[in-house]
């Protein structure tokens, strides 16, 4: 975990050569502690599928591990489908569910908000027709993507410091 004070060095410390379109996946640990839910939901829920609907138990049982397994694969979802893109060329922020034009974004606020029961590193977009993203830093590669974003935003990129 990199604390919130050590990141902002490493980002005014950052220099990195930015292509066209920049990728961004799943953190490591994040994947981890996902991978651990989702396989962990999948065994359980093929336990007690095998137990209400083949072993002879009762189908309550059954359908509870239906519920598991299905639970199991929304887990696994999550790895296979986070992928935050920039395409620098354009100026387009682009994710699963959003698509931000980063030219016509008003603010761009960089800083550290609870997400959940933890403490993560943020950034508030606020665009021209007042759209608020809240972006979460899960990705791996934090600071490239900050420093990225700070070079294309330039004074509309807002470090928050506490």
């Amino acid at each position: 975990m990199v604390f919130y004070e050590d990141f902002l060095k490493k980002l005014e410390e950052a220099k990195y050569e930015i292509k066209d379109k920049e990728t961004f996946l799943i953190e490591g640990k994040k994947m981890i502690s996902i991978l651990g839910i989702g396989i962990a939901l999948l065994l359980i829920g093929a336990y007690q599928g095998y137990v209400g609907f083949l072993a002879g138990g009762k189908i309550p049982r059954g359908i509870f591990g239906i519920v598991l397994i299905l639970l199991g694969f929304k887990q696994l979802k999550v790895i296979f489908m986070y992928k935050m893109s920039i395409d620098v060329k354009n100026k387009i922020l682009i994710s699963e569910k959003i698509k931000v034009d980063l030219s016509k974004v008003e603010s761009c606020t960089l800083k550290e908000q609870k997400v959940g029961k933890h403490l993560e590193t943020v950034v508030d977009i606020i665009t021209e027709n007042k759209e608020q993203f809240i972006i979460p830093f899960y990705m791996n590669k934090k600071v490239k993507f900050a420093y990225i974003l700070k070079n294309i935003l330039k004074d509309r990129f807002i470090i928050k410091s506490n």
